[in-house]
């Protein structure tokens, strides 16, 4: 026959025990819903799709800007350019230094069209430190185009010199916007 107190002491055990395992059991679960809160890098979605046809929209079906043209006949040439840009045209200066300027604008894109004196030229080529000179045609006439940064505030410019009917063609600008009115601009 056992002693009372091994029957005392087992039964201690036994809850001592069964406590423990409660007790790792809530941590375990605490560190799992802890975990779950902070791991936002694993979602689990349930998507249903209905048994249907789908459309996909292709850059074919989207609408293409209309095209609007800007003609100078004083100073014979048009351009074409999508309908999102803005057009502004002044003249400034006297008749010996006048400066005729078109200036077109689009979120942040601006290219400016600047027609001058050809004695200007040396100007023009001081506002830009150039790092490339490349020679082209527009419109059968011999152009340069210098590439490079802005000498008043660093910024990535490009500039377009054509002479032309003794007046000089600047167009300035930067990136797409740039490039995408060069390619409009011609000669009549």
């Amino acid at each position: 026959m056992l002693p009372k107190d091994n029957g005392k002491k087992a039964q201690t055990t036994s809850g001592i025990v069964l406590l423990i395992v409660v007790l790792l059991l809530m941590i375990v679960y605490y560190l799992w819903m802890v975990y779950r809160e902070n791991d936002t890098d694993v979602e689990v979605a349930i998507i249903t799709i209905p048994d249907r046809s789908v459309t996909v929209s292709t850059e074919a079906d989207m609408p293409t800007p209309e095209l609007e043209k800007y003609r100078d006949d004083k100073y014979g040439f048009e351009l074409s350019y999508t309908d999102d840009w803005s057009v502004e045209s002044e003249t400034t200066g006297s008749q010996t230094t006048e400066i005729h300027s078109i200036t077109l604008s689009r979120d942040a894109d601006s290219v400016t069209i600047n027609i001058m004196d050809p004695d200007m030229e040396g100007l023009v080529r001081n506002s830009i430190t150039s790092t490339t000179e490349t020679t082209l045609t527009i419109s059968g006439n011999n152009a340069i185009r210098l590439d490079g940064s802005s000498s008043k505030d660093g910024s990535s410019i490009s500039v377009l010199l054509v002479k032309k009917s003794g007046s000089l063609y600047s167009i300035q600008g930067s990136g797409d916007g740039f490039d995408e009115i060069v390619n409009g601009f011609q000669f009549r």
